[in-house]
């Protein structure tokens, strides 16, 4: 096996040497085909401090060296400071390969730091010194920022006053570790860039298979897309056995994917989780100072064979409360803090979403009709993955699970969409009080497809049915013409073209569009075996 010198990065407060030590500590059980593989962990920041004491042997060891010492230093001595470090990681690789040539080498090291005197960030990379130790990769660390912020706020960490601040301040650090965050793995794709290397985003709530399969396999890389939005929809509305079935099948899939592939999962980070309401005028959205529960949170609460150490964060601190009704609504000033932070947030994801589209060499969607509503963040992805295989002349493949409850769903759910759009735009009259909801057409719509006559005939038959009305005057006068006709006419058109667009730019790029409701296991199956067959 050639020698690998991987270069880890990510952000404070995240404690990246004990996760990499655990790591290393517990191959052997999960890796036991593989046990001359358990790599070396170089700490860099260690290494950094040692040198510090030596440069400054009036300073006593403290947990605090970083805040109150090393990161008040001018940008020359840390500089200098770095760039001596490395010379002794240089040595200590050096060392390493004359005793085991092929030993595999993790060095962790912060592409970027906070400076606490100048409030900024810096990065002391030396790229010429990088290049002489031939690394083979470099891995960006992420993990949530809440987590993040909580370890930070203990000893030695930057808001370790986290008792003493308001709770305007406090989303204005979360709003800072965002930023930070987005620094560092920014720095760390330059660095990588520079140094013509690969560098992947890797959340820490992966499994350490899926860790040690991106560090040493050739495995193909694949992102598994998949709703989010729909599945907390039904969580709210408490079809919890829905639910469950649907989250065990996309853990289904990550673990059968990760015996053979490199697995990226979007739901490894889950932060765009602000509660809030919509206000009774209009669309606007109150926040509110509580988190709704994290994605697949049991996992995590006594998390086995994943790189993810608690952080003993349980939702709960000064700004985040247990029970909604502890929480006054008219509070503006806090609103507009948390809109912010949650617009943020939401951004973040569609930006790191894509680049693990990107790091990919597969898209694996699964359900994106869920429920018979069409996922905007899947279809953001996947209209990203098209993007991307023609900027880059790359094959990328993408198989997609949609079975046929999902489309028959769809089609009603986009025929009751634009009824109501029409309703609100006071083209149709609707005196109901209830909610449209279509259970019978379901299969009817989606057995007329494209047929425009018995789709049209289905659309009269509801409307007479739930007694809706086309609002227009002079209906049939010799000029105009039937004004409601025309108008129901024109609606199925639209209708039928908006439901082909939906469905076929899925099945027009997929690889394999699997429409039956099969078992994962046999969905899984065909992938392997279209990749086999084309010795992919």
């Amino acid at each position: 096996m050639e020698p690998k010198t991987i270069i880890i990065t990510g952000m404070s407060g995240m404690k990246i040497k004990e996760l990499l030590e655990n790591f290393i500590a517990n191959f052997s059980e999960f890796h036991r085909s593989h046990k001359d593989r358990t790599p070396i962990l170089i700490k860099f920041d260690e290494i950094i401090e040692a040198t510090y004491y030596e440069m400054k042997p009036e300073i006593h060891k403290s947990r605090l060296v970083w805040l109150d010492y090393i990161l008040q230093e001018s940008y020359p001595v840390l500089e200098r400071l770095w760039n001596c470090s490395f010379d002794k990681v240089e040595n200590i690789i050096k060392d390493i390969r004359s005793k085991e040539p092929s030993k595999t080498i993790l060095i962790n090291l912060h592409a970027c730091y906070f400076h606490n005197k100048t409030q900024e960030y810096l990065s002391l990379v030396n790229l010429k010194k990088v290049s002489k130790i031939n690394p083979t990769k470099i891995i960006t660390l992420i993990d949530d920022i809440y987590e993040i912020h909580h370890r930070l706020t203990e000893v030695g960490g930057i808001y370790r006053d986290d008792n003493n601040v308001s709770k305007s301040l406090l989303i204005l650090r979360l709003l800072r570790l965002l930023d930070w965050r987005a620094t560092e793995t920014t720095f760390s794709r330059y660095i990588a860039m520079q140094l013509g290397l690969k560098n992947y985003l890797f959340a820490t709530k992966h499994s350490y298979l899926s860790f040690s399969n991106l560090i040493y396999e050739d495995y193909k890389k694949v992102y598994l897309s998949h709703p989010i939005t729909e599945v907390r929809r039904l969580e709210k509305k408490g079809d919890s056995q829905e639910v469950e079935k649907i989250m065990s099948e996309i853990n289904e899939i990550s673990e059968k994917l990760s015996y053979q592939h490199t697995t990226f999962l979007p739901t490894t980070i889950d932060e765009y989780r602000i509660y809030f309401k919509i206000a009774d005028e209009g669309d606007s959205k109150i926040y509110f100072e509580k988190l709704t529960e994290r994605w697949d949170a049991k996992k995590y609460k006594d998390p086995k064979d994943i790189l993810y150490n608690k952080s003993g964060f349980n939702d709960v601190n000064a700004l985040w409360i247990k029970n909604i009704e502890d929480v006054s609504t008219d509070n503006t000033s806090m609103n507009t803090l948390l809109e912010v932070l949650s617009d943020l947030i939401s951004d973040q994801v569609s930006i790191r979403d894509y680049a693990l589209v990107e790091q990919s060499d597969i898209l694996i969607i699964y359900r994106p009709l869920f429920n018979g509503n069409a996922s905007g963040g899947v279809k953001e992805e996947f209209r990203y993955f098209k993007k991307l295989k023609v900027d880059t002349n790359r094959d990328i493949l993408c198989f997609i699970y949609c079975p046929q409850i999902d489309i028959e769903k769809y089609y009603a759910r986009q025929l009751v969409k634009l009824i109501e759009e029409e309703i609100q735009s006071n083209n149709l009259q609707y005196s109901g009080s209830e909610s449209l909801f279509l259970s019978k057409e379901c299969e009817e719509l989606f057995n007329a497809k494209e047929d425009y006559l018995l789709t049209l005939d289905i659309f009269d038959r509801i409307m007479n049915e739930n007694d809706i009305k086309v609002n227009v005057k002079n209906t049939n006068t010799p000029l105009s013409g039937n004004k409601s006709k025309e108008f129901k006419e024109n609606f199925v058109k639209n209708y039928i073209e908006e439901c082909h667009k939906g469905i076929h730019e899925y099945k027009n790029e997929a690889t394999i569009f699997e429409q039956k409701q099969i078992p994962i296991g046999d969905f899984i199956n065909k992938i392997n075996s279209y990749l086999q067959q084309k010795q992919l």
